[in-house]
């Protein structure tokens, strides 16, 4: 199935209004509550002043004052000419758009997002501004949003393009290509449309892809030369590996051991091939649902995915959920591990881990949300297998 479920608008233009200004307001108020906000956002606009500047390093160790911020750029040159408009206009501004622009995003997710989950559970009465506001308020959409993080948008629009009337395969592969041009990982993506056997899409998201890059090199041709062979090759650059907010399943296992390049390998390789299952059993449900279940693959293979990267919790949660759902045995597991994983990941473990002091529990802490997130692709198996053998729709009621 690939219909699109809208959720019921509110009643009246003030239940409306306040559904959009909520969210917003919510927003607004963790980033000028927060400390420290738009501490990525300055990299981000650091990158745009690096660019346009010839006598500067995009790739240098740091990028502006120690502290202010201090940090590398770790993106390829195509971001960076999209973050010079960032240069024009003070950081508080583009934090406070990108805040705004944030908000807005999350509940157009949301408001889709719901009706889809009203379709597919039917006590589902959660409405759409409240789901936003919790997806903000967890700490990958808190921490996005107070680091000037993009995640967001990146994620919005590959969803949105998915969940689209009109060309839905189009829009999605031009989305992924382009979110790829900016942050890598979204090629992960690609495993969708390969298991359903739709080539173009791969071939025109590879397009969109490669004229990122293409433009990124003729805007800068050095650092883009540089980035592709030497600076995408240094981990270091994007932080520590055993940090234990890095919620891959390579995190996990650098946080046991200090040979887990093999096993990380491994994990890869069981993350793809349930995901690819997953997504070849079930290839005539919702799109969503599918793209819900292949988000999972660029968090849990990339060698670093932050907590905040983690801002589609909210889609995995609905295909876990949606297709778990059926099969009468699975809901109560399938509810306690969802909770158990989301709450990791909406405290951070490095939170958790603050409370429950050093030892051996960080690195069970910091487990949680990735082994978590892998049984419940589990359980997902499980559920589809059962749901297609004879007799089976009886037990899913």
């Amino acid at each position: 199935m690939s219909h699109r479920h809208t959720a019921p608008a509110p009643s009246s233009p003030a239940a409306r209004a306040a559904a959009w200004a909520i969210p917003v307001a919510a927003a607004l108020l963790i980033v000028l509550l927060t400390p420290g906000s738009g501490l990525d956002l300055a990299v981000y606009r650091e990158g745009g002043l690096a660019l346009l500047d010839p006598e500067a390093d995009l790739y240098a160790p740091i990028l502006g004052p120690v502290g202010d911020p201090g940090l590398p750029f770790t993106y390829p040159t195509f971001a960076a000419l999209l973050f010079t408009p960032l240069t024009l206009v003070p950081l508080p501004v583009s934090l406070g758009v990108l805040t705004v622009l944030t908000a807005v995003l999350m509940h157009l997710v949301s408001r889709d997002l719901t009706g889809r989950l009203r379709a597919a559970l039917p006590r589902w009465r959660v409405p759409a501004w409240v789901l936003t506001v919790v997806a903000l308020l967890a700490m990958p959409g808190r921490e996005t949003l107070t680091y000037g993080q993009i995640n967001v948008v990146l994620m919005a629009s590959v969803y949105l393009a998915l969940a689209s009337r009109r060309h839905p395969w189009a829009w999605f592969a031009v989305a992924v290509g382009v979110t790829a041009g900016i942050k890598l990982t979204p090629l992960a993506l690609l495993l969708l449309p390969l298991m359903l056997g739709r080539f173009r899409t791969i071939l025109l998201a590879g397009g969109a892809f490669l004229a990122t890059q293409a433009i990124g090199f003729l805007a800068a041709p050095e650092p883009t030369w540089r980035f592709w062979t030497s600076v995408l090759r240094d981990p270091s650059r994007v932080g520590g590996i055993d940090y234990i907010d890095n919620a891959s399943v390579r995190g996990m296992l650098a946080r046991f051991t200090e040979h887990e390049t093999l096993p990380w390998l491994l994990g890869v390789a069981v993350v793809i091939g349930l995901v690819a299952v997953l997504l070849r059993l079930n290839r005539h449900e919702d799109r969503v649902l599918l793209l819900g279940l292949s988000s999972t693959v660029p968090l849990l293979i990339s060698p670093i995915s932050w907590v905040h990267h983690f801002v589609w919790w909210p889609v995995i949660v609905y295909a876990v959920l949606a297709l778990t759902w059926r099969v009468r045995a699975l809901r109560i597991p399938a509810i306690v591990l969802a909770v158990l994983t989301v709450g990791a990941l909406a405290l951070t473990p490095k939170h958790l881990a603050g409370m429950f002091g050093p030892g051996w529990i960080n690195p069970v802490i910091g487990a949680v949300a990735p082994a978590g997130l892998v049984v419940l692709l589990g359980l997902t198996l499980a559920a589809s297998l059962t749901a297609r053998r004879p007799g089976a729709a009886v037990a899913a009621r």
